[in-house]
């Protein structure tokens, strides 16, 4: 390879230029790399806050996603009508509804499903316990789900517990953008091993050691619903 020289300077000086150009641009791609995954994220987040307003069936449904705006730093001037105001009227009315539906296996096991970013980071940040099974299709805005084993007597057996993590991660699948697909790809790892890193929006999480399945997405029509 050759490389042109600045007459200019000598033989030494023009290397001694080329390092500290290359230790510039170095350092230039490794801050791009970061602004580049922060840009991702936060892409990542806008995604899943369309997909909230997609599924919304009502105003009620909406101050969520407002909160969530809001908590990210995009809430000011969004709307007169701001969230704290309508949550003094709810709570007028009576208790707010949870952010996330919750229901029981016909074995016992417990599946909780965010209903949106807010939803999400409440099963993460409150709801989640050690011995819980976080679940999250894969690659596309959805619903957080945690499951979770019945409480007392002996430990589930493992066909019981394979068909209990199949039916928290065919919710997932549903729960999410890619519902009308025949199979899903779920990632599924213990809860202890997922977290929401400092500075980060509502729902967005961290996760090692994750497994996936592939399922059909399948609502809870066979499950009860308790919360």
């Amino acid at each position: 390879m050759e490389i042109s020289l600045d007459a200019r300077y000598s033989p030494s000086e023009n290397a001694q230029r080329y390092y500290r150009r290359y230790k510039k641009l170095k350092r230039l791609r490794i801050v791009a790399q970061g602004r580049r995954e922060e840009a991702a994220q936060e892409l990542a987040f806008l995604e899943g806050l369309l997909f909230d307003l997609e599924e919304a069936r009502s105003g009620e449904d909406l101050a969520p996603v407002e909160a969530a705006c809001e908590a990210a730093g995009y809430g000011e001037g969004l709307a007169p009508d701001a969230p704290e105001k309508r949550g003094r009227r709810a709570a007028a009315k009576g208790a707010p509804a949870l952010p996330y539906r919750r229901f029981r296996t016909a074995q016992g096991w417990e599946i909780f499903v965010g209903k949106n970013a807010m939803g999400n980071d409440a099963l993460i940040r409150r709801v989640g316990r050690e011995g819980d099974i976080w679940l999250h299709a894969q690659g596309l805005p959805g619903s957080h789900v945690l499951l979770r084993a019945p409480e007392g007597g002996s430990r589930p057996g493992r066909g019981e517990e394979e068909a209990a993590l199949l039916r928290a991660a065919a919710l997932a699948a549903h729960y999410s953008r890619g519902r009308g697909s025949g199979k899903l790809a779920v990632d599924w790892a213990p809860y202890r091993r997922v977290r929401r890193p400092r500075g980060a929006r509502p729902g967005q999480v961290v996760f090692t050691g994750q497994r996936t399945v592939m399922v059909p997405p399948a609502g809870a029509e066979d499950l009860e619903e308790t919360g």
